[in-house]
């Protein structure tokens, strides 16, 4: 299985406008591994697309995907899904009123309603008029060989966010996309060769005793990523999600990798292969 992090940022891209910090003052001189777009991940094997964030066609382009075949969104919030546009863009002919193909997309039934009642009924409109994507509210999918599971891993009725395991051939890759903690025990962690997960507190690297944030409880230190880790007897866990407001270069990021051992820190562009 091969993956590509085509987004390791946050809820903004990197630099952000107006913003004058070292990451974003890093970014506009160049440093290519400090420019993040918003979250999205690309799965090669399968040209499987997880996420639609506001800045997707940029991602894209960036990325140099010129085509996909399945999409999933993880959640309805609007850095994962207000790049939704993107089927429509690709692949609605608007001289010939036509689509020119029918992406297959999948989620979870509860992020599907949630889509459709926070977007005025998207997903419905692209299926059902443009017909553009083809709908699969569903838990489990297998494509070619590999098998996709998806659960709802937040604590919060009023938001169903996916955590997706993909397997094949005896190896795992985990994508906690955003917001995972609080974290919901899973079976499905053990053993893991590569965890990707967000929302890591990365701004106590070099300001360990900063005030309090009103976030804080939704936030990973890096000690408990650690303890992650062994719980689940995870290979290698990649710290994704990553913007301006964490206060590091991906220069500090990188040096900081020397004293762990299997974390590391996503970048754009960013390859895995099981």
């Amino acid at each position: 299985m091969k993956f590509r992090i085509i987004g390791s940022g946050g809820m903004y891209p990197t630099p952000l406008p107006h913003c004058h910090c070292k990451v974003c003052e890093s970014a506009r001189n160049g440093n290519e591994k400090d420019i993040r777009s918003m979250p999205s991940l690309y799965v090669e094997d399968i040209k499987l697309l997880i996420d639609t964030p506001e800045d997707i066609f940029h991602t894209i382009n960036k990325s140099k995907i010129d085509d996909f075949d399945y999409l999933s969104i993880s959640h309805k919030d609007p850095d994962h899904v207000r790049g939704i546009r993107l089927v429509e863009g690709m692949y609605f002919d608007w001289k010939k009123e036509s689509p020119k193909k029918t992406i297959d997309f999948f989620a979870l039934p509860e992020v599907v309603d949630d889509i459709n009642a926070m977007n005025g009924d998207t997903l419905k409109f692209y299926e059902n008029v443009l017909k553009v994507i083809q709908i699969d509210a569903c838990k489990e999918k297998i494509i070619r060989d590999i098998k996709i599971t998806m659960f709802d891993n937040y604590t919060n009725d009023q938001l169903h966010i996916a955590n997706y395991v993909f397997e094949q051939n005896h190896k795992k890759l985990v994508y906690a996309c955003c917001n995972a903690k609080p974290f919901r025990h899973s079976d499905l962690y053990d053993h893991a060769d590569v965890f990707i997960i967000s929302m890591v507190d990365l701004t106590k690297i070099d300001h360990p005793n900063r005030k309090p944030y009103p976030f804080d409880p939704e936030l990973f230190s890096i000690e408990e990523i650690i303890e992650l880790k062994k719980k689940y007897h995870i290979k290698k866990i990649i710290c994704t999600h990553i913007d301006c407001n964490w206060g590091n270069t991906y220069e500090i990021l990188k040096e900081y990798e020397k004293e762990l051992d299997g974390i590391e820190f996503a970048y754009d562009g960013m390859e895995i292969e099981l």
